[in-house]
Order: C-alpha cells, then sequence, then structure tokens
C-alpha cells in the first residue's frame, strides 16, 4: 500500500471517528443545506394532525368570515408551536434517535443542525405561535399554552413513564379540539371530546406497539418506556381505546342529530370504521404505525375513506334537506 493510500485511510478514518463521537461536527451543507434541515425538523407533513382544529368550526357551523378567520389563526397557530416542539423534542431525543433504523437520520441527531440553531429556531416557532393563538382568542391561546408546556413536560420527563406518555399525547389533541371550539366561539360537544381522545390514545399505542416491534431488543434503548409494555399489552390498548373511539363517535352522530335535520351524518359511520381498521391492518402487515401522518398522505384506500367521510358530513351538514 502506497504512503499516500495509507495517509488517505487514516484521514478518513479520523474523520469518521469525529462524526461518531461528535455528531455537530457534520458538515451542514451550506444556507441551502440548513434551510432545509430546518424544514425537516419542523415536520410541516405533521400538520394533518392540526385538522382536529377545524371540527368545530365544521360540526358547529360556524362558518361566518370572522369564525373562519379566528380558526385558521388557531389552525396556523398549532402548526407553528407542534413545529417548535419538533425541535426541543428532537434535542432531547437526539442521543436514542441515533439508535433507531429512520429518527437517525433527522437532522439533529444526524449532527448536520447544531443545537443551538435548533433551540432558536424552536423558541421563535413557539413564540409565534402563541401570538396567532393569542389573536385567535385569550381561551385559545391559554389553551395552545397548555399543551407548549405538557409537550415540554412529555420531552423532559412523561415520555418516560409508562401509560401517562400517550395520555399526555392524546391530551394534546383535545386541547386541539377544544382551541379549535374557542376560536370558533361553539361549544363542543363532550362527545366529541371523547372521540378525539380514544383516537388519540389509539394512534399514540399504535406508535409505541410499532416501535416496540420493529425496534425488538434495541427497543429500550432507544426509548426506555418501551422496557414498561409488552406487544399484549399493547394489543389490549389498542383494542380498548379502538372501542372508545368507535362508540364515542356513533354516541355523537347520534346525540348530536337529536331534534335536527341532518340525520345523514349515520352515513358518515362506515367511513369512520373502515379507516380505524384499515389502519390497524396497515399497522400489523406494514408496521406502518409509527408515523400514522404517513398512512394518512400516502395510503390511497385511506385518503379515499377520509374524502367520503367528509363528503358525506358536509352533505348531511349543509345540503339540501330532503
Amino acid at each position: 500500500m502506497s504512503a499516500t493510500t495509507g495517509g488517505r485511510l487514516v484521514d478518513e478514518g479520523a474523520a469518521v471517528s469525529e462524526l461518531v463521537s461528535r455528531p455537530e461536527a457534520a458538515g451542514k451543507g451550506g444556507l441551502p443545506g440548513l434551510a432545509l434541515d430546518l424544514i425537516r425538523t419542523a415536520r410541516p407533513r405533521q400538520w394533518v394532525k392540526n385538522g382536529f382544529v377545524l371540527l368545530p368550526a365544521v360540526f358547529g357551523g360556524a362558518f361566518g368570515m370572522a369564525a373562519l378567520g379566528r380558526t385558521a389563526l388557531a389552525t396556523a397557530a398549532f402548526c407553528l408551536a407542534s413545529s417548535g416542539l419538533y425541535f426541543i423534542n428532537d434535542i432531547a431525543d437526539r442521543d436514542a434517535d441515533r439508535l433507531h433504523e429512520r429518527k437517525r437520520h433527522r437532522p439533529i441527531a444526524a449532527g448536520r443542525l447544531g443545537v443551538g440553531t435548533a433551540v432558536t429556531a424552536g423558541v421563535v416557532l413557539m413564540a409565534a405561535g402563541l401570538l396567532l393563538g393569542l389573536a385567535a382568542s385569550l381561551e385559545a391561546g391559554g389553551l395552545l399554552a397548555a399543551y407548549v408546556v405538557s409537550t415540554i413536560a412529555y420531552s423532559a420527563w412523561l415520555k418516560h413513564v409508562a401509560i401517562l406518555d400517550v395520555i399526555v399525547i392524546a391530551a394534546g389533541f383535545v386541547l386541539r379540539v377544544g382551541a379549535g371550539a374557542a376560536a370558533a366561539a361553539v361549544v363542543p360537544s363532550e362527545w366529541l371530546l371523547l372521540c378525539s381522545l380514544f383516537l388519540a390514545l389509539f394512534l399514540g399505542f399504535g406508535k409505541r406497539y410499532n416501535e416496540l416491534v420493529l425496534l425488538g431488543e434495541d427497543a429500550q434503548s432507544h426509548r426506555p418506556v418501551l422496557g414498561e409494555y409488552t406487544a399484549a399489552s399493547l394489543h389490549q390498548f389498542l383494542n380498548a381505546s379502538m372501542l372508545g373511539a368507535l362508540f364515542s363517535y356513533c354516541l355523537w352522530v347520534f346525540i348530536s342529530t337529536q331534534g335536527q335535520e341532518h340525520h345523514g351524518l349515520v352515513l358518515t359511520i362506515p367511513f369512520a370504521v373502515y379507516g380505524i381498521f384499515r389502519y390497524t391492518l396497515l399497522m400489523e402487515t406494514r408496521r406502518e404505525g409509527g408515523q400514522p401522518e404517513e398512512v394518512v398522505l400516502r395510503d390511497r384506500p385511506t385518503q379515499l375513506a377520509a374524502l367520503l367521510w367528509v363528503a358525506v358530513a358536509l352533505l348531511a351538514i349543509y345540503g339540501p334537506r330532503l
């Protein structure tokens, strides 16, 4: 082997060793690369979760310009704040993420995005979100602040407490519905809140199940709380939360139509049932439960069921009376 080749191997080995021991040393690819890593960490694809903010306005009939404007502000506020929280979460989880098959490629875990830059971006996004939330309504801003505090508590401690870790995540969806109702100035149905809670629990336990199965023996190293779960216990939690979501949704539909003319809402039940069953099937056969938003954005049958659900619901509420 020539001296040049040997020196090159030594240099490359030293560079690799430096990146492993100090990931922040990885190159950031200039301003375009930094901008792309900031967008990736903000996870705009997950903004689909903030569609829960729109539910009270849609089903409460709050379609005046003022109500729509406030609801749009509240939705944008949750999008910005949730993106800011992803920066904080990825900073806290960067060591564990490096053990995960997919998460190790996240910009912070991979070392392409420095901690200082990530903290600044997260704080700016959360502050902008809180300002928009307050602009929507004081109550909506307060509920968004509660969401931010609970999510930070989750990243710092609660994610290590079995069952409570998923309950905190699910509570965030209930807070979204509450903030949307406050922005639209409508009273949310108790059954809508309960359905949102159970649906979020179902998705949360599905995520834990996916992590447990996908990571196998390395699951606890990636997320210590997974050591408290078993596949059998998560199956039980999934079944209970799925039944709770379907039962509360059916009650919400039946109770909300009493004394009203839009009885066609009952026709949305088959699409809701199909959507949950389809997600369960994908979670078991394709191991796609780790990223619920990806199922919504990529699976055509799920998208079709969602579109039909929305179309039938809107026709039932705002369409011509037969």
